[in-house]
């Protein structure tokens, strides 16, 4: 199956809403991170991908129409040059709102010491569940925190710096009339007028503000269970 979507926003800019809302519009399945926590031969195929810059595009959108959030957001360039024709839409918001959310969210639950990277694969020993919760939060880790943002989440001016590089290579690289750049809040309109689809009757299904994160990645994390998006 074709990628027809890739949505190219940060994470915490909106990209599960933006996930709802396309598989809501028939651009589903939607790949996200919550795939990858749910799923082990994603994250296998993604982390080739990371490393790589290469992979075998059937292992990493498996069935999926449309794609938003990380790793995707980062190899926008690799999937481009596969789906040279699909639409991208690059979520934005405020730079300052945008940190705050993550330092609350992701920086938090991502081990950034040895000893808490030690009691994940401990944890996965004997949970083949917790192993792939282990693996995933690696590639958040890794390749978002450590790479991306140089190991230094916590020097906002850095992070934000490399966060507005990020928007500005994105909108050099994509063609100008392949790209959306949108807010969550702007709801339905502009996205149905971009992929040329009619607005829904029902209300845009805005998903897993701060408190909803903390409490499903809790529940993921505290007892192996299978992420789930509210």
């Amino acid at each position: 199956m074709s990628v027809k979507v890739v949505g190219l926003g940060m994470p915490r800019t909106g990209t599960s809403s933006l996930k709802a809302a396309l598989e809501s519009i028939g651009f589903g399945p939607c790949l996200h991170m919550d795939n990858l926590f749910n799923t082990p031969p994603l994250v296998k195929s993604w982390r080739q991908f990371l490393e790589q810059g290469e992979g075998d595009f059937d292992q990493l959108f498996p069935d999926f129409q449309s794609s938003t959030d990380f790793p995707g957001c980062l190899m926008y360039r690799e999937i481009y040059q596969q789906y040279p024709n699909a639409k991208f839409i690059l979520g934005t918001r405020d730079a300052d709102a945008w940190y705050d959310s993550v330092e609350r969210t992701i920086y938090t639950v991502v081990p950034n010491t040895a000893e808490g990277w030690a009691e994940i694969r401990k944890r996965g020993e004997d949970n083949p569940r917790f192993e792939n919760i282990g693996n995933a939060l690696w590639l958040v880790g890794e390749y978002l925190l450590n790479r991306y943002f140089q190991g230094d989440f916590l020097n906002r001016k850095l992070t934000l710096e490399r966060y507005n590089q990020f928007y500005e290579e994105v909108r050099a690289f994509i063609p100008a009339d392949q790209l959306l750049e949108y807010e969550i809040s702007q709801g339905w309109e502009p996205i149905c007028r971009f992929l040329g689809v009619d607005v829904p009757a029902q209300e845009f299904p805005y998903k897993n503000k701060t408190i909803d994160f903390q409490q499903q990645i809790g529940k993921m994390i505290n007892g192996g269970g299978k992420l789930t998006i509210k």
